[in-house]
């Protein structure tokens, strides 16, 4: 898959690597040393410290919906649905999607964010882009068993399922427009419409 700041450096800032990458640890030292404040939605991926995708209402509306159906369609059990909090790839790579639905262990960890999940899902309205590439490279690499883009221009998902972690990608992959439904495949739940994303 190459070196971790190679993931971003097409994605994100087209012809110049990083000159330093910072590790999720750095990362921590700094805020807690008050350094700097890290803002909410601000993710690390690849070592390099990305800001967050501005809110907007295309990209709440589809959230919320699926936040709700989600939340109510696991087995609170055996899940927690997370919004926009961190995930924890490897030591250069701590994406926070905006929903993750990780096993009940993960998610009351004491010693570091989630590294697990069923279900990844990251709504794009201008990071489409760095959703499809470099997110799905580091979500296969996690081995996250299924990964949802939702693309609010065209007004579809993106399903990707079964990841082959070594070479970051995923076997599966299809698009759902929005006269079909989803159903997660490993956390369960009832079909949910493409078209009440839009809705």
């Amino acid at each position: 898959m190459g070196h971790p700041s190679d993931l971003v450096e097409q994605d994100v800032k087209p012809g110049a690597a990083p000159a330093y990458r910072l590790r999720s640890e750095d990362v921590r030292r700094l805020v807690e040393g008050g350094a700097f404040d890290r803002k909410p939605g601000a993710e690390l991926i690849g070592g390099v410290l990305l800001a967050a995708e501005p809110a907007s209402p295309y990209h709440s509306g589809p959230l919320q919906t699926l936040l709700m159906r989600l939340a109510r369609g696991v087995d609170p059990a055996r899940w927690v649905v997370r919004v926009q909090q961190p995930f924890s790839v490897d030591e250069y790579s701590e994406p926070e999607p905006d929903l993750a639905v990780v096993p009940l262990e993960e998610a009351y960890r004491k010693d570091s964010h989630p590294r697990q999940a069923g279900l990844v899902v990251e709504v794009a309205t201008t990071s489409l882009r760095l959703d499809t590439r470099t997110k799905l490279r580091l979500y296969a690499a996690a081995g996250v068993p299924e990964y949802w883009v939702v693309d609010t221009h065209r007004r579809c998902v993106l399903v990707h399922r079964d990841p082959e972690p070594g070479t970051g990608s995923y076997r599966f992959s299809a698009e759902a427009g929005p006269q079909e439904s989803l159903s997660p495949a490993v956390v369960g739940g009832p079909p949910i419409k493409v078209s009440d994303l839009f809705a």
